[in-house]
């Protein structure tokens, strides 16, 4: 449990800092730089700790057989991130916590058709009364930037495979420093390339392509860190011993925290009605993750 709870913290910072960066730098900028600088971390880390031991080849077999969930956290992590940046650059950290918890919703939903895991009537009362909520928080908001929140909730779906294969490689046999440094290496790649490819199109705008502050790039060595190292690997590590549905319900807390950061710290407003359909989304939504099914039900029973 205790990776699992440093590496909520770490998210935390991690994602607080994005939010105070990308604000100024943007995304275009943001997105080739922070993954160069997570794959070196991430790079020196594997080194860090393998330093003095032998050196084991990659079970390529092995590898191989976990292409599916492989897929499924690159692939997930890919898109939900280039869509999550996008959706902080446009509505802010605060606003866009609150519609992360559908991570775990949606993981839920893959739960129910996959892994035979059928909800009682309360909770499908509960994943309704969330999405409903949902709803009038988007019509609530000050700006009213209905793109932002749907590439948010879209980053959601992207995210929810995302955990799910994650969940599947923590249990594979592989090192955890060499699935954490593929994932980053190939988002760098994806990302140097977009990025080469909208500036060859002029596609970026001139104010967005200011390179960072020695004072910024410093700050994105530190969240790049504490998002590599402390957010990916020790997750990792965590999930080998705690449930899925545990980590997903400690992170459902997570939208307040980063709301509270985001109007004190990063000067960003809500209103009164964001703020009160955002802790219904929240209280649906642990609710609904929390609350035992019917093989858990007959368990106690």
């Amino acid at each position: 449990m205790l990776f699992v709870v440093l590496a909520y913290f770490a998210h935390v910072i991690e994602n607080s800092l994005i939010a105070y960066l990308i604000k100024d730098i943007g995304p275009y900028i943001y997105l080739p730089i922070s993954y160069f600088i997570s794959t070196l971390t991430i790079f020196c880390y594997g080194k860090f700790i393998n330093f003095n031991k032998k050196v084991e080849k990659i079970d390529w077999h092995l590898a191989l057989s976990c292409k599916f969930p492989f897929l499924s956290y690159i692939g997930g992590a890919l898109i939900g991130n280039a869509l999550w940046f996008v959706s902080i650059f446009l509505i802010g950290l605060s606003s866009v916590s609150f519609i992360m918890v559908f991570i775990r919703l949606f993981v839920a939903v893959y739960a129910y058709f996959f892994m035979d895991d059928r909800y009682p009537v309360n909770k499908i009362i509960a994943f309704g009364l969330a999405f409903i909520a949902l709803c009038f928080y988007s019509y609530s908001s000050l700006e009213n930037n209905q793109l932002g929140i749907a590439l948010a909730l879209l980053s959601c779906i992207a995210f929810s495979a995302e955990s799910i294969g994650k969940k599947k490689l923590a249990l594979s046999g592989l090192k955890v420093e060499n699935m954490v440094l593929w994932r980053y290496f190939i988002m760098m790649v994806a990302f140097i390339s977009a990025f080469v490819l909208l500036y060859s199109f002029n596609m970026i705008p001139s104010d967005m392509l200011n390179m960072p502050s020695n004072t910024q790039l410093f700050l994105m060595i530190v969240t790049c860190f504490f998002g590599s190292v402390g957010a990916g690997v020790l997750l990792f590590y965590g999930l080998r011993t705690i449930p899925l549905s545990i980590v997903e319900a400690l992170n459902t807390t997570k939208p307040v925290l980063f709301s509270i950061i985001g109007i004190f710290f990063l000067g960003e407003v809500m209103t009164g009605e964001q703020i009160f359909w955002g802790i219904v989304i929240v209280i649906t939504s642990l609710y609904f993750v929390m609350a035992p099914n019917e093989k858990e039900k007959r368990k106690i029973a």
